[in-house]
């Protein structure tokens, strides 16, 4: 017998802040830190986005790689590992970014349930077209921007034109 399970999140627990971060420009990231994650490519993305920071929650076995990547592209100042995030934090960790980002790099990455958490967040996305669900979520050019996956520029564009935009950004979370 098979048993259907739904597969979505309660959308009451991750409301948009009532006013947007008024920090610097933060990128935030989701999930177990894996190879299909592709968050390599953007720690190279934010390399070439000064000002701009980027949360990590979760842990995993390429941890301590990305660290050192991250001290090699001289961007440790702004990379911030969170580590394991206590479910009842999470919805406030999504309210101090201004983008969502998942990079995947493989269909590995089959749905991406955390867009949909930053999609309640009120958060544009930017993600990967890898041939699964993330690009399904997230519609480009009206939830987010979907680009193509292990590319640094494209995502840099991206995020780019998103932080450039507080009205694109605002109509993107909506």
């Amino acid at each position: 017998k098979c048993l259907s399970v739904p597969i979505g999140i309660d959308p009451a627990r991750f409301e948009p802040p009532t006013q947007p971060n008024a920090g610097p420009p933060t990128l935030l990231f989701v999930g177990r830190l894996r190879y299909y994650k592709g968050l390599d490519t953007l720690l190279q993305a934010l390399a070439a986005l000064p000002g701009v920071h980027l949360k990590i929650a979760g842990e995993g076995p390429l941890g301590d790689s990305l660290q050192a990547q991250a001290q090699s592209l001289n961007i440790t100042d702004r990379v911030h590992f969170l580590g394991e995030v206590a479910d009842a934090v999470l919805p406030n960790v999504y309210r101090q970014a201004h983008v969502f980002v998942l990079p995947s790099n493989a269909r590995a990455e089959a749905y991406g349930i955390v867009l949909l958490e930053a999609m309640a967040s009120g958060l544009p996305c930017v993600t990967t077209e890898v041939g699964t669900g993330t690009s399904w979520i997230v519609q480009d050019g009206v939830s987010g921007l979907v680009v193509h996956p292990q590319d640094p520029m494209a995502q840099a564009a991206a995020l780019t034109r998103l932080l450039a935009h507080a009205g694109l950004r605002r109509r993107m979370g909506q």
